[in-house]
């Protein structure tokens, strides 16, 4: 029995390691967010101009080199202010990131967005020229305030992000073929 026990306890410490390691790498970042998309360079919706807000979740690893990958998710919902009663759209992407630390304070992330931008929430049936994809890019920029070594609340973080999307669609579409949005977010990395 005290042979068992003895082969059976290395293998259980070194699991704690593992785990703690994870812990130690892992990025969750949490956070509310409002964004501003305006058509950009774009001669089908010109005047498309959409604020809002919501929220938007990451997570993934950042290792000791200070780079690392993040997997989230955002969801802006606002009016279209084009227009003098515009209808709420929904503005919800995918993004996977690649995240640099540059300092103990400030971090950079670059990567690919997709998701959907549609005419939501209204009183009556959407039209459906108000319904498209967004592909694109981001850049996002984080500053975190009060940074500390702990597993709970790593830091209180302040976001900018810059996308630039594009939104495939036939010429009768209602929304534009391209578009810029500006965000600005506050959260936690935990």
């Amino acid at each position: 029995m005290l042979a068992v026990g003895l082969l059976v306890m290395p293998a259980r410490a070194s699991a704690g390691p593992a785990s703690r390691w994870f812990l130690e790498h892992l990025a969750l970042d949490v956070a509310a967010v409002t964004a501003w998309r305006v058509a950009w360079a774009d001669e089908r919706n010109p005047g498309f101009n959409m604020i809002g807000g919501g929220g938007e979740l990451h997570f993934g690893l950042e290792f000791d080199s200070g780079v690392g990958f993040l997997l989230g998710t955002r969801a802006v919902f606002g009016p279209n202010r084009s227009v003098v009663e515009g209808q709420p759209y929904g503005d919800v992407t995918g993004q996977a990131l690649l995240l640099f630390r540059v300092t103990d304070w400030v971090r950079v992330a670059a990567g690919a967005s997709g998701g959907r931008l549609w005419q939501c929430c209204g009183s009556g049936v959407a039209d459906p020229r108000t319904d498209a994809a967004i592909l694109g890019g981001l850049l996002r920029i984080g500053i975190d305030f009060y940074p500390r070594q702990s597993n709970i609340l790593k830091a209180l973080s302040l976001w900018l992000r810059v996308d630039i999307d594009g939104h495939p669609g036939g010429s009768e579409s209602l929304l534009p073929s391209t578009s810029l949005s500006v965000a600005g977010s506050f959260g936690l990395r935990i």
